[in-house]
């Protein structure tokens, strides 16, 4: 059992299943796996925060920050000012992301459906309760470091 859940928890297999299954996007629309992760994070959570966001994945500053410039540069998102901390900058998706969007999410409906073939419903079910409580500890555990 600890050699799966060692598994699960780094995700390399996911993320290098992850990796080739983005590169296609990635490579038509001339963008990096963060930065398609990014558009993925802001379609799902517009009001969020790139500190936020940050948190969420681990990343760094200096990353995030490179991948939004990339982003506003090339027209797929927006950043305007924060009025009441100039330090702070929102960013919104435009239009121009709106395709880049529904490749990628169909690309996750396909590899979620054969990730999860042969396990039953309920048992997918369990695996996200168990998985949403696992991340919950594992903010916990990030607290207390």
């Amino acid at each position: 059992m600890s050699d799966n859940l060692d598994i699960i928890l780094r995700g390399r297999k996911i993320k290098r299943i992850s990796d080739v299954a983005f590169g296609e996007l990635r490579r038509k629309y001339g963008l990096k796996q963060l930065e398609v992760e990014i558009l993925i994070y802001l379609s799902r959570n517009p009001e969020s925060s790139a500190s936020t966001f940050i948190k969420e994945m681990g990343l760094n500053k200096g990353q995030v920050s490179i991948a939004m410039d990339n982003l506003s540069s090339g027209g797929f998102i927006t950043l305007k000012r924060d009025n009441t901390d100039h330090r702070y900058s929102h960013a919104s998706i435009t239009e121009k992301t709106l395709p880049v969007l529904e490749e990628a999410e169909k690309i996750k409906v396909l590899y979620e459906k054969m990730i999860f073939s042969g396990i039953s419903p309920e048992d997918a079910f369990s695996f996200w309760n168990v998985s949403e409580k696992m991340l919950a500890n594992l903010e916990k555990i990030e607290l207390c470091q």
